[in-house]
């Protein structure tokens, strides 16, 4: 079962794929190109802990990352402040 916390990270994730969804697009805004490699940390927090952890290689998969791991301080390339249901959340993408 999806949880409404499970819904909002997605969307902010799918930000990362070049989709128009969401008030920002990660992988388009650093510059990288569809054939770039990349990782992905989303900051770890337990309102988004569980979903990070399920949605991982979906996550991966629709962002074209190699790598998405949660991390207490999310770095690199691009970091960018965001929120589920109101919680300050930073995700992070660097080429690899």
């Amino acid at each position: 079962m999806i949880t409404d916390i499970d819904a909002a990270l997605l969307e902010k994730i799918a930000d990362l794929t070049g989709k128009p969804v969401g008030a920002f697009n990660i992988r388009k805004d650093s510059g990288f190109e569809v054939t770039d490699k990349i990782r992905a940390e989303i900051e770890q927090k337990p309102l988004v802990a569980d979903a990070i952890a399920r949605f991982a290689g979906y996550i991966a998969s629709q962002t074209l990352a190699v790598e998405v791991r949660p991390a207490a301080e999310p770095a690199g390339e691009t970091v960018v402040e965001t929120d589920v249901d109101d919680e300050p959340l930073r995700i992070a993408v660097t080429r690899i």
